[in-house]
């Protein structure tokens, strides 16, 4: 749905870092936006392993959205506070990305950073 927005809001190109089992669902429900499927945890959430190709996707990126649909894995958790830590990209966190940072600071950002109101 995020990805979706920001095509709709003017973006001319969009991409999905999702696990890998969820590209098929994805293809068939947002085609215009471009999917990387990538390592997966067993409750099929992101595992830490896709931060280097976030990371290089990032590279080329405007902005990142990081957080809708995310999950509480504790692995995909540790993903999303590694992302924030080190892409150099502006960075939106927001839904289960601030929850990745439930009890624990935020250390340090290369990029600007935007935390949307939260309750908690």
């Amino acid at each position: 749905m995020a990805s979706e927005s920001v095509l709709r809001a003017g973006a001319g190109y969009a991409v999905a870092a999702v696990p890998r089992s969820c590209v098929d669902v994805l293809e068939s429900r947002v085609p215009a936006v471009v999917k990387r499927g990538l390592p997966e945890t067993a409750s099929r959430a992101l595992s830490k392993e896709a931060l280097e190709p976030i990371l290089n996707e990032a590279m080329h990126a405007d902005a990142m959205l990081i957080g809708p649909g995310l999950s509480r894995d504790p692995e995909t958790e540790e993903l999303a506070r590694a992302l924030v830590e080190r892409v150099d990209c502006p960075t939106l966190v927001d839904a289960d990305g601030l929850n990745a940072f439930e009890g624990r600071p935020l250390r340090r950002t290369h990029a600007p950073l935007l935390i949307t109101p939260h309750y908690g």
